[in-house]
């Protein structure tokens, strides 16, 4: 195989402009590392800032970085990404040096006075950190800030609660109440792992992410283990060598291309041929080293993204480089996966005179199955599945824009449950709930066509929309359908169950042509429905 590496030239770092003219003509020795190398030094010194306030917040900083990693491990984050975590988290408590000595080192416990002042060492420490243009130190001064945020809501400084609490706080918040715990403080003694291991599981949901906890507690044995080798040493933490390792290039690029997560290939930029690939790639695709490197990039991409490709060729001979973009891969036994790709051309040509371009492609496949989790968490009723009321805004705008271009009517039906609440009161929310769903099931049953949607939007009121229908009696012909299977006793865990449902229609335009009016007249032909008996059904048109 041709050798490659003599081709690559990787010398031109990128390096802080601004520091190396400060320190030109300096007489301190300067040897040039990256901008990264930069940030990881910046945050190591400090965080080593504190080992002269407070030795024992120092190695609290230490062991916590490591357990955040930990869990960060265990939530499958990257190794890349589980470093930068581990970096910025060692600086979450260095708004303490904002702290008087009289409350940092308080013996006995703490007025209400007191602890409000120690509560502000979140706010210092971001104040401290934030105003960096750094990546890492940004990400180190939001960690600062929300790390005492609780899930529930009540913590400070600002009461954020869930999702809106950044995962990596919710990960340091783990981290850093369990090493607190363990350690023994001038307002607290030691507890043990067994109390520390109950306040952690009983304040799921509560003061800790659910999700952080179970990693964390599923990795207990590697975090007593970490416990036991950093209690007290801080060598690690502050020896820089072992953090930036400055070998020559091309040996870095070499280390990082055979270890990198997600794929990297180099191919020429004429025939798409693959001349080097790493093991990610023969991972992602299905393929030995020896087939993957005979394909071209064209073999493994899919027809319907043949524009994309001419794009992305467009872009490397205008720009030199291309993306990030999103598209598929084809894996050896057939099946698609989604990608992230970006490339760019190699300035210089191989010994053949071939350009060639490097790719650097990273399988999304788990990045997408939570967008598409979140979207059905956003979007539909969790307990039906239904479509909820904000999914259902957007298909009664479709059908509005639908109709309007057609010119043919849709009919907007509205069903309230008669008599529910005490299904609720007799039976348990259990057995209600198992009713909701079959009332979902027969509605869905009695809706023919694909673009009928029914959604759930709370309680027992259920939304239809039917498009596509010429008038009120072909919805009045489906409603009926819908009311007869409603009324067939229902067999939920053993018990007989009898119920009905009342029910309103209004078409569009007739009845009203944006979705609020549309839907407040369904909803008072709904009420002429319960008001007249329940388990009927009437149409807007008919109460004029």
């Amino acid at each position: 195989m041709t050798d490659y590496k003599s081709a690559i030239d990787i010398t031109d770092y990128q390096i802080n402009k601004p520091m190396i003219e400060l320190l030109h003509g300096t007489p301190i020795s300067f040897e040039p590392i990256n901008e990264y190398e930069i940030e990881i030094e910046i945050i190591l010194r400090l965080a080593k800032v504190t080992t002269y306030r407070d030795q024992a917040t120092s190695a609290h900083n230490l062991r916590v970085s490591k357990y955040a990693r930990l869990i960060a491990s265990g939530l499958g984050w990257s190794v890349n990404e589980q470093e930068k975590l581990m970096m910025a988290c060692s600086c979450h408590d260095i708004g303490k040096i904002g702290i008087p000595d009289y409350i940092l080192f308080k013996q006995g416990s703490l007025t209400a006075e007191e602890y409000d002042l120690v509560k502000t060492h979140t706010t210092i420490g971001h104040d401290i950190l934030n105003d960096s243009r750094l990546p890492l130190l940004k990400e180190a001064a939001i960690i600062a800030l929300t790390h005492h945020e609780k899930f529930d809501g009540t913590g400070y400084p600002n009461g954020l609660a869930g999702e809106e609490i950044p995962l990596s706080s919710r990960i340091v918040a783990v981290a850093d109440v369990f090493d607190s715990l363990l350690s023994l403080r001038t307002f607290k003694p030691t507890w043990n792992i067994n109390q520390v291991i109950h306040h952690l599981e009983s304040n799921k949901g509560l003061h800790f992410d659910p999700v952080c906890i179970d990693a964390f507690i599923g990795n207990l044995l590697g975090a007593l283990k970490l416990r036991d080798s950093f209690e007290n040493d801080l060598s690690y933490a502050f020896d820089l060598t072992s953090k930036i390792k400055l070998h020559h290039p091309e040996e870095r690029f070499q280390e990082f291309f055979k270890s990198s997560p997600v794929g990297i290939a180099m191919i020429d930029h004429l025939t798409g041929e693959f001349l080097e690939a790493n093991q990610s790639l023969f991972i992602y695709t299905g393929y030995s080293k020896e087939e993957f490197l005979s394909l071209t990039i064209w073999d493994i991409t899919p027809k319907e993204y043949e524009f994309q490709e001419i794009q992305q060729m467009y872009d490397l001979n205008t720009y030199g480089h291309f993306g990030p973009n999103e598209k598929e891969f084809t894996r050896k036994d057939g099946t698609q996966f989604p990608i992230m790709i970006q490339g760019f051309a190699l300035n210089q040509n191989l010994n053949d005179a071939r350009k060639v371009v490097w790719i650097v492609v990273q399988d999304i496949t788990l990045t997408k199955n939570k967008e598409q989790q979140l979207s059905q968490l956003a979007l539909h009723d969790p307990l039906t599945g239904l479509p909820n009321r904000r999914l259902l805004s957007d298909r009664i705008q479709q059908a509005i824009t639908h109709s309007t271009r057609s010119k043919i009517p849709f009919a907007l039906i509205i069903l309230d449950l008669d008599h529910f609440k005490p299904v609720n009161d007799r039976f348990g929310h259990s057995i209600g709930d198992a009713v909701l769903k079959e009332v979902g099931l027969r509605i869905k049953n009695n809706l023919i066509r694909d673009s009928d949607t029914i959604a759930r939007i709370g309680g027992d009121e259920f939304v239809i929309i039917l498009p596509e229908i010429q008038n009120h009696k072909s919805a009045l012909l489906i409603a009926e359908k819908i009311k007869v299977a409603l009324h067939k006793p229902m067999d939920i865990e053993g018990y007989n169950i009898n119920i009905s449902g009342s029910i309103g229609i209004a078409l569009y335009p007739e009845h009203g042509n944006d979705e609020d009016t549309l839907y407040q007249n369904a909803d008072d032909a709904l009420y002429k429905s319960k008001n007249s008996g329940r388990n009927s059904i009437h149409v807007y048109e008919l109460e004029k």
